[in-house]
């Protein structure tokens, strides 16, 4: 299978109406090794992930070998996409995998000692935490994604994606075929039932 070195233009209309039942069915047959329904892919995500990958890299050639290495794993590893349910999260998530590991790999330029010099200054400048403090951070943490996962599934999606991935309505709303204002609707009534689950906690 021959990867495409660049997407065609988006449909941004279409994709916003794309719903769960396509995009199991589309990778579904991208499991069963569909190279059409694999370039539709591609030209449907390209771009959008490198624009997504560019924030992280700022780089538009680092950009585009880490989308085409999205690219390659999807159609690598097809016959376990066939069973997602839910691709777009999928490419999101791996893409921003890739981005990290990009930055973890790189060498140190003056740029990013600059920054690393900073942040140990930062940190130095800062008191360790106490066992006690450490202990009820933990403990904090663990109720609160114990309270996440009682969620229904889409506002769980809703929430990952924005405490996770850092994505904004607008993405989130592009990830998950939903618009931007049903999009804040879900991550209103997860805070609510987050607040109401954990008193004190989620204030």
């Amino acid at each position: 299978m021959e990867i495409p070195t660049t997407g065609s233009e988006p449909n941004d209309d279409a994709d916003q109406t794309d719903d769960l039942e396509e995009a199991a069915a589309e990778a579904g047959r991208i499991g069963a090794s569909d190279s059409e329904a694999f370039k539709h892919l591609f030209n449907t995500y390209f771009d959008r992930l490198y624009r997504y990958v560019f924030r992280y890299l700022e780089s538009a050639e680092e950009s585009q070998d880490v989308v085409h290495d999205v690219f390659l794993r999807v159609w690598r590893e097809r016959r376990r996409i066939g069973l997602e349910r839910d691709l777009r999260t999928y490419l999101y998530a791996t893409a921003r995998n890739h981005a990290l590991n990009r930055i973890k790999h790189r060498k140190l330029d003056d740029r990013f000692r600059e920054r690393r010099a900073l942040l140990a200054t930062e940190e130095s400048a800062t008191l360790s935490p106490s066992p006690q403090s450490e202990l009820e951070a933990r403990e904090r943490a663990a109720a609160i994604q114990h309270a996440v996962d009682t969620l229904p599934r889409r506002q769980r999606q809703v929430i990952e994606l924005r405490w996770h991935s850092h994505l904004s309505y607008d993405e989130i709303a592009s990830v998950l075929g939903l618009s931007p204002k049903t999009v804040a609707n879900h991550l209103g009534r997860a805070l609510q039932h987050l607040r109401a689950m954990l008193p004190g906690l989620m204030e």
